[in-house]
């Protein structure tokens, strides 16, 4: 996870490189977070991209508090999207 703050702007810039071994996982998560992405809240933006297997989560905004609650919560619907899609992929695999 990588941080900066642009000292010109004020503007805090949060990225996270989701690195994915299963290419379908990747787009699963994707179209899962996409909806969100269009969110616009408070001065706070939220993009989403898919680079191959790789998921890139953008955060933008200029008060760090305000960056928290949607940073959080699209890491903790991204863990939940990938559980699950990781327990249906393990229930497959046995049957």
């Amino acid at each position: 996870m990588c941080a900066a703050c642009s000292s010109v702007t004020g503007e805090i810039l949060v990225e996270v490189l989701l690195d994915l071994d299963d290419c379908l996982l990747s787009e699963a998560l994707f179209r899962s977070l996409l909806p969100e992405s269009s969110l616009k809240l408070r001065g706070i933006s939220f993009e989403v991209t898919r680079v191959d297997c790789a998921l890139k989560l953008v955060f933008r905004g200029s008060d760090p508090r305000l960056l928290i609650p949607p940073f959080s919560n699209s890491l903790r619907l991204a863990s939940m999207v990938l559980e699950t899609l990781k327990n249906l992929t393990l229930a497959e695999s046995s049957l």
